[in-house]
Order: structure tokens, then C-alpha cells, then sequence
């Protein structure tokens, strides 16, 4: 997973502040979510199963760039 570039309000000053928010469920509620969207054979299963693979460590080099 890579940030966007051009996703940032590009005519902002470089130091202009500039948020992005991710709000990631607890393992166990993603865990849950992914079984009924399998089962469902919904379309959001893919996005749960991002979750479930997502490692918040691996997001520390973008934070704050």
C-alpha cells in the first residue's frame, strides 16, 4: 500500500498540514467482518481482508511525510 501523491491538495504550501484518516477496526471485529462478507460473497470482503493483512507498522515510514 502506497500513499497517492496526487491525493494532496497540491496548491497548499509544502508545509501546510494535510490529514489523512484510517480508522482500523480491532483484529477480532475485521476477523468477524471478513467471514459474513465472504459468506455474503460481498464486494467488501476485499476491503476486510486489507484490514486483516494491514500491518500499522509498516505505515510508520509515510506518517507525518
Amino acid at each position: 500500500m502506497r500513499p497517492n501523491p496526487y491525493y494532496q491538495d497540491r496548491k497548499l504550501p509544502r508545509s501546510a498540514i494535510q490529514f489523512i484518516w484510517l480508522e482500523i477496526p480491532q483484529k477480532e471485529e475485521v476477523k468477524r467482518l471478513l467471514d459474513i462478507n465472504l459468506k455474503e460473497e460481498s464486494g467488501y470482503y476485499y476491503v476486510y481482508r486489507l484490514l486483516d493483512e494491514l500491518d500499522i507498522k509498516n505505515l510508520l515510514p509515510v506518517i507525518g511525510h
